[in-house]
């Protein structure tokens, strides 16, 4: 990850409203679906330490499982 541009950012407002809009109620507090907690998630910087939560949570996206 060495050189990417996205760490330590944010995520952009447009990811921001997306996910709150379809995936935060799902995936909030400590009854979180399938153990992913979006809202703290979503507040962190972009980096190593959840890179691999974001790539799972686009899989899932895209093979239409959420």
């Amino acid at each position: 990850m060495a050189g990417n541009p996205v760490i330590g950012k944010t995520l952009p407002e447009s990811v921001s409203r997306f996910l709150n809009q379809h995936c935060v109620d799902c995936h909030r507090g400590s009854e979180a679906e399938g153990g992913v907690e979006l809202e703290s998630l979503m507040s962190q910087a972009l980096g190593p330490s959840n890179a691999d939560l974001w790539q799972t949570a686009l899989e899932q996206v895209v093979l239409g499982q959420m």
